[in-house]
Formats: C-alpha cells, structure tokens, sequence
C-alpha cells in the first residue's frame, strides 16, 4: 500500500503574481519559511515582501501523492514554471531529497544544531509564527484529528501502555505526591463526576485483597467517622446522591441487576439461618 501523504506546493509573490518556489513535502513543509528551512534566495524574496508588507502566498499544487509520484510532480512543475518565464529560486530541477532520513543522517542533523542558541528575534519570529496558527480554527481542527489519528493507532496505544508499565513510583516519589495533595478539596461537582465515573466498575481481584491487606488492622478515628457523617448530613451531598439514585432507579439494567442482588443476598441469609437452625437442633438432641 502507497504512503499517499506527501504534496508538491507553490510559493507566490503576491507583489508581482507570479510563483518563484516549487517544493515537495509532507504535513507542514509548505509553511515552513524560517531560515534553516530555506536557500537565501528564498529569503530575500521573503524579506523583501516583508518590507512591502506582504507575505508569501502558499498553494497546495497537488496532493494525496505517494513519494515517487511526488517528486515527479514537482520536476514537472518547476519546469513548467521555468518554461514560462517565472523566476524560481530552485537551486535544481526538483526530484531529490529524502523525506525519511536515516538514523545516522538524523544524527548528523541533530549534531549540527546541538549547542546553538536562538536569538531574541527568531524566537519572536517563533512566537509570532505559533501565535498566527494558534488562532487559525481550521488548522487547530486538523492538528486535534492528526494527533488523535495518531495516538489512536494500535503501534501508539501498545507503546505508550509499554512505557507506563515500567514506569515505578518510588516511596519518594508517592511521599510527594501525597503532600502535593494534602489539604486539596474536590469541588461538588469534580466529585459528583468522579462517583458516576467509578460507579458499576468492578475491581480486580489483585485490588480487592491489595486494598483488604492495606486496611487489615486499621481502624478509623471517632474524628473520622464523625466527619463522615457530616459530610453525608450535607444538604447538597443529599440531594446529590437523591439525583443519583432517581437516575439509577429509572435504568433497567441497574434495577435488573438490583434485583437479582437483593434475591441473592435473601437465599444467602436463608441458607444461613437454616443452617444455623439445623446446628442447634442438632447439638441440642445431643
């Protein structure tokens, strides 16, 4: 199957209408105009413009391209440009390039730029540049779908579920995070969401007697327990947990489910109360 992701582009001058660059590129190649993106040539058209206070055009030619395909659009391109009198500043025919390096050239490219500092002016130009994408509602909307596309695809879920399993918590690591946490209050309604979103999930049986060995032996204070009961005397916890079982009362499912538990847990008591019944006889004939 063809990686049909790749695009061959114009860039125009809107002071003389005419194209002066054709490139070939994947995801945001055609709005990159920064200065380790482009010939001087480029630039100087770029800085120009500026002065005039225009900004290069930019134009999709053709898209939806696999690379070979691609680079051969472009080739035709530059030429038609040529052939038609435009003054492009493609320093060659088009063709070339490598859309997907090697690891030894990503390694040179990253050693070039290793160590150097931006100056305060193209930071500002960076600033200026995100800014003008930040606030551009289609190109938000299409990065959101291509970062959710991505992180959505099963290579990126196992990768991520890898790297978070040999994630481990230190003991000084948790100690921060409790007293991080300490004296922070969950708001009504953060709290409210949290018990609908807990509520029906079954807990694994390594959590249950996890939890039942944490808690063995400990037992709550006469402060904690009173302040429990104030917590569910609170008018708004009443009425919010009153909503809740008048949404839970008119499922089916969950009064279904209720149910079936209420007429398990009378049998268990019956069974019980037989049983017990049975033992006494038995040791009283006895």
């Amino acid at each position: 199957m063809s990686d049909a992701r790749f695009y061959v582009y114009e860039h125009w001058r809107p002071d003389r209408g005419e194209c002066f660059y054709v490139g070939k590129g994947v995801g945001r190649r055609a709005r990159q105009l920064y200065k380790s993106a482009r010939n001087d040539y480029h630039l100087a058209i770029q800085a120009k413009l500026c002065r005039l206070g225009l900004k290069v055009e930019i134009k999709i030619a053709v898209g939806d391209l696999d690379e070979a395909t691609a680079h051969s659009k472009e080739i035709e391109l530059i030429a038609f440009w040529r052939a038609a009198g435009h003054k492009l500043v493609n320093l060659t025919d088009g063709g070339e390039g490598s859309s997907n390096p090697s690891e030894q050239t990503r390694a040179l490219m990253r050693a070039a730029k290793l160590g150097k500092k931006l100056t305060a002016e193209h930071k500002a130009k960076i600033a200026e540049k995100s800014r003008e994408y930040a606030s551009d509602p289609d190109y938000i909307a299409r990065l959101s779908a291509a970062i959710g596309a991505a992180a959505n695809t099963p290579r990126a879920k196992a990768r991520a579920s890898e790297h978070f399993k040999k994630l481990i918590r230190t003991p000084q690591h948790c100690a921060r995070i409790s007293a991080a946490m300490i004296g922070k209050k969950l708001s009504p309604e953060h709290a409210q969401k949290a018990r609908f979103a807990s509520f029906g999930r079954k807990q694994r049986p390594e959590e249950i007697e996890r939890r039942r060995l944490a808690n063995t032996g400990k037992k709550r204070s006469p402060e904690f327990c009173q302040q429990m009961r104030d917590l569910q005397n609170r008018p708004d916890i009443k009425s919010a947990n009153a909503e809740r079982m008048r949404k839970l009362n008119a499922d089916p499912v969950f009064k279904e489910a209720s149910r079936q538990l209420l007429i398990a847990r009378n049998k268990a008591r019956t069974g019980e109360k037989r049983l017990r019944n049975k033992t006494e006889k038995l040791q009283g004939n006895q």
